[in-house]
């Protein structure tokens, strides 16, 4: 029993100091037997839970073990002084580099890179997680320049009702209606890469995001009303994204708009876009949030704005509400980036504000 319990703490010494495993081979040659050694189980039987043991054999076992796990520490010995040699003999740091070789490595992740699925009007790359259904209202008013007459903006109102759900902490999927232009929308947004800490991670988060949209205002001539098909428009965006610290994450979010219908030919049916948006951290609760869209080729037979927009998160009970001045007053992707006509800088800016409720439809498993 005591020359078990002797090699069970020099074996933890092994790991952390060379030089124990010498003090550990002079212990065990005093301890290993004179005589010839003994062949009845390996030292991979003794350790295996399973392997059976006679009571007859249990002392060639004993020495057998000790003989063989001598051998296998003489060679580890070597190749350890081979590994060494080029450190000092108190170099901490060369130790532990060789023994994080061995280290199994765990991945962790970014988290909360956004405080929710909306920068302001764009998504972020953040998703609902698995078996969570928000239901979101977004409200976007008249523009504030003009008058009291309007009441700054507010006797006007374009609003969007969604019901969104994660269908996977990496898949999101959702369904929403507009009041302007009566628009329903659907879209699916799926995380491909998170962002990750250490040397071997991804530096950044990606998601692609899809959407389609579908218009059924009527106002169309008699005799000229569009297909279905020719109502239909669709987006496809890559979300990229990274969090620099708690306080400052930035995404930057290039777009494809394809358009089945244009009001004139001069119109390009595939409208091209770059964006970016960002998030800086006031408080605990609170945080300032930037947007900018860029058309680079903008349609002809509207005068084509950029969309730009700021905006204040606030964090109330586990829920994010959005405060927000917005050079547009639409809140799907093909409406605020291709289709905007309003100059943040003139003055033509439309309060509006976004605020969820969450509800857990799938039971958490214990």
């Amino acid at each position: 029993m005591k020359k078990y319990t002797i090699l069970f703490i020099l074996c933890s010494m092994v790991v952390f100091n060379t030089y124990a495993q010498d003090e550990l081979l002079e212990i065990l040659k005093k301890e290993a037997p004179k005589t010839k050694k003994d062949t009845v189980l390996s030292l991979s039987d003794v350790f295996l839970e399973d392997a059976p043991v006679k009571s007859k054999t249990k002392k060639k076992v004993k020495d057998s073990s000790v003989t063989e796990l001598l051998d296998v520490l003489e060679n580890r010995s070597v190749e350890k002084r081979s590994d060494l040699k080029n450190h000092e003999p108190d170099d901490l740091f060369g130790l532990l580099d060789i023994l994080e070789e061995e280290t199994p490595k765990t991945k962790q992740y970014v988290a909360a890179t956004f405080k929710g699925t909306r920068i302001l009007n764009g998504h972020s790359i953040e998703n609902r997680k698995k078996g969570i259904l928000e239901f979101v209202i977004s409200h976007r008013f008249g523009r504030v320049n003009q008058g009291f007459d309007e009441l700054y903006g507010l006797d006007q109102s374009n609003i969007r009702f969604a019901l969104e759900r994660g269908i996977t902490d990496n898949l999101m999927i959702g369904l929403g209606r507009s009041s302007f232009e009566k628009t329903f929308d659907g879209f699916a947004k799926y995380k491909l890469f998170k962002q990750g800490i250490g040397p071997s991670s991804v530096p950044v988060s990606v998601s692609v995001f899809g959407s389609v949209a579908y218009r059924t205002l009527k106002d169309f001539e008699p005799g000229k009303e569009l297909s279905f098909n020719q109502k239909l428009t669709y987006v496809s965006q890559l979300l990229i994204a990274r969090k620099f610290n708690s306080n400052f994450s930035l995404q930057i979010t290039p777009s494809y708009i394809h358009k089945n219908s244009v009001a004139i030919n001069s119109d390009p049916h595939d409208v091209f876009a770059i964006g970016t948006g960002g998030r800086i951290k006031l408080t605990k609760r609170t945080s300032l949030n930037f947007e900018y869209h860029h058309t680079l080729n903008p349609l002809k037979s509207i005068d084509a704005k950029d969309s730009v927009a700021l905006g204040v998160d606030i964090e109330t009970g586990g829920h994010v509400f959005q405060l927000i001045l917005s050079s547009s007053v639409t809140m799907i992707e093909k409406g605020f980036i291709a289709e905007s006509t309003d100059d943040f800088f003139e003055g033509d800016i439309h309060l509006g504000f976004n605020i969820s409720r969450a509800f857990q439809s799938r039971k958490s498993k214990k």
